[in-house]
């Protein structure tokens, strides 16, 4: 029994993925600046965390260091809030409002 493959793509079928994978690859590309620019990283910051994929063990260390980031900026907008830690401005995300009036 052999090893080697009985069907190959053909030309077409490569091209074809690869316009998908292209496509893909461009939406991606957009989805992330725009998450990046959401959070209002400066460029210095981007950067590096960028250049973090290039070492190895780094993108760890800085994910560890992104996560204590946000989770402190998310506790200061909480504490900033009115307690109930949701942004919107509705009373109990998620929760009946009669159901927690008691009723």
């Amino acid at each position: 029994m052999s090893t080697y493959p009985t069907n190959l793509a053909k030309p077409n079928q490569i091209r074809t993925a690869l316009k998908i994978y292209r496509v893909l690859a461009i939406i991606a590309g957009i989805a992330l600046f725009v998450l990046i620019a959401a959070t209002g990283w400066d460029l210095k910051k981007i950067v590096l965390n960028l250049l973090t994929g290039f070492v190895p063990v780094l993108p760890w260390v800085a994910e560890h260091r992104n996560t204590q980031r946000t989770e402190a900026l998310l506790q200061r907008a909480y504490l900033a809030g009115d307690g109930t830690g949701d942004v919107t401005g509705r009373v109990n995300p998620g929760v009946d409002a009669e159901a927690d009036a008691g009723a």
